[in-house]
């Protein structure tokens, strides 16, 4: 019986094991995170994954064959200061992501001798997983093996990538990603503002497409489809949310949300950071600004501000950045300890985490909330400000504004003394964690169905097929208006001849 079932098993993933290329050209530490998670679940699983990306694997994986295209020049890591940031506009943040992060990353990959080496392979592919995010350029390995294409989202899909799948975008209740703090219940004025940062971010990220078609073209070849066509033939989206911790969206059956994909199971803490947590019952604040902002960027008189207003609470703090490139005449607490580097899922998770100071970023804010830890969020840019007004809504932290010590001071205290807050994180980390699939086995569920049905034609909604004025019915508004007004002319006309008459 055992060796019957060992057989069946082991036919069964032989008759799924599929060769999968996976591209993450963007060297983002976080945006990478759930792309090699994925490929890695997928490794796990049977299948043979080449993983094209800046961040190779610190310990080989049988069936993960790494393909490193590092460029220390794009990885997108401190790059960015705190001015560049705050004074980042919705044009300018999309130039930003575009130019000095995905357009670069595209040349500098496909420059890669590796990438030609990839085009130059025998080998046969049954299926592509790309990052979606402002540029499309990787589609094109699609198209040149001939493969169905599932496309992976780490934040909010931008304006003018969700139509491709043909999900619903109503501006009217539904925030876009760079409306700063707003929450489905929109006032007017809200919706107008919403509606046009809409439609300027969707110009501005499409304004681009004829610059990376051409540079695509130059690596594929002329006879590709544009990136437009191929970016509508995708037949999947894994999407980095979840209704439980975002809002509530209609949803197309080719649209999957798979939120904490990026996440592992955490792990006890090791020695160094056991020691340096110890055995204070009083807690430990966590405080980390993410990998893009450059901590060292922020003025002397702030950085000693948030010092001093550490060094007025009881509880000792871990400060995520580099310590040798801060100010050297900074007074810095005891109970404040600078690391480089923090195995945050894990400290977070740890009960003697009380508070969690963030820039409120998706996978930290999803790690957060699911190891039910309060946020004190300070945004600066792009969805940061959309994910913590979920996180305020929700009740399991406050949203602060001016990074004074007398407000992180009282916005601190709020949070720390005030039991609604971590009961409200408790009670939301239970309804992100409630699913009847794992993210793990829902995203690789949906890869293998996408697999076992040739891209899954029948997943796909006819909405992607609709010019935009047929979408939103301005064809039949215009035929109603124009019936109206012709019944009424001739009403007047009619009216005018009999009393004419």
């Amino acid at each position: 019986m055992n060796l019957f079932l060992f057989l069946s098993n082991y036919l069964i993933a032989t008759i799924y094991c599929a060769n999968i290329l996976v591209v993450s050209e963007i060297g983002s530490v976080s945006h990478m995170s759930i792309m090699k998670n994925l490929a890695k679940n997928l490794a796990e699983k049977g299948h043979n994954i080449d993983m094209v990306s800046q961040f190779p694997l610190e310990k080989p994986l049988e069936r993960y064959t790494d393909i490193n295209i590092a460029n220390i020049s794009i990885i997108v890591t401190n790059q960015f200061t705190l001015n560049e940031m705050k004074l980042l506009t919705t044009k300018t943040t999309i130039m930003a992501m575009i130019e000095k992060v995905s357009l670069s990353a595209c040349k500098s990959a496909f420059e890669n001798p590796k990438l030609q080496q990839l085009k130059n392979t025998k080998k046969k592919y049954d299926l592509l997983i790309a990052e979606l995010f402002v540029t499309d350029c990787m589609l094109g390995w699609g198209w040149y093996f001939d493969v169905p294409t599932i496309l992976v989202s780490s934040s909010y899909p931008l304006p003018s990538r969700v139509d491709r799948f043909g999900l619903p975008e109503s501006t009217g209740y539904i925030p876009t990603y760079f409306a700063q703090g707003f929450s489905t219940k929109m006032s007017v004025f809200d919706r107008i503002v919403n509606t046009w940062q809409y439609i300027k971010a969707k110009y501005f990220i499409n304004s681009y497409n004829q610059i990376i078609d051409e540079i695509t073209k130059d690596f594929f070849g002329t006879e590709m489809p544009s990136l437009s066509d191929l970016a509508y033939n995708s037949s999947l989206l894994l999407m980095n949310t979840h209704f439980s911790i975002h809002f509530a969206r209609p949803l197309v059956p080719n649209v999957i949300e798979v939120a904490g994909l990026h996440m592992e199971e955490p792990q006890p803490l090791n020695q160094y950071y056991d020691n340096l947590l110890g055995n204070d019952t009083t807690g430990v604040i966590y405080f980390s600004m993410g990998s893009l902002l450059a901590i060292e960027s922020f003025s002397i008189d702030l950085l000693q501000d948030i010092l001093d207003a550490f060094a007025t609470l009881p509880y000792k703090v871990i400060w995520r950045a580099k310590h040798e490139a801060l100010p050297k005449n900074l007074n810095v607490p005891k109970k404040v300890y600078f690391e480089n580097w923090v195995p945050q899922l894990d400290l977070l998770c740890d009960s003697r985490v009380k508070l969690f100071i963030s820039h409120g970023g998706m996978m930290s804010t999803q790690e957060a909330i699911y190891c039910a830890v309060p946020i004190l969020g300070i945004p600066i840019n792009a969805d940061q400000f959309l994910n913590m007004k979920q996180v305020q809504d929700s009740g399991n932290g406050l949203i602060i504004k001016d990074l004074s010590k007398s407000d992180l001071m009282k916005s601190i205290k709020e949070l720390l003394h005030d039991p609604k807050y971590s009961k409200s994180a408790k009670e939301v980390s239970e309804l992100f964690k409630d699913r009847p699939m794992s993210p793990k086995d829902t995203a690789i569920y949906w890869t293998e169905y996408v697999l076992r049905h040739r891209g899954a034609p029948k997943l796909q909604s006819f909405a992607k097929q609709l010019a935009w004025y047929q979408y939103y019915l301005l064809d039949l508004i215009a035929i109603v208006i124009c019936t109206l007004f012709t019944i009424i002319l001739f009403l007047l006309l009619f009216i005018k001849r009999i009393f004419l008459s």
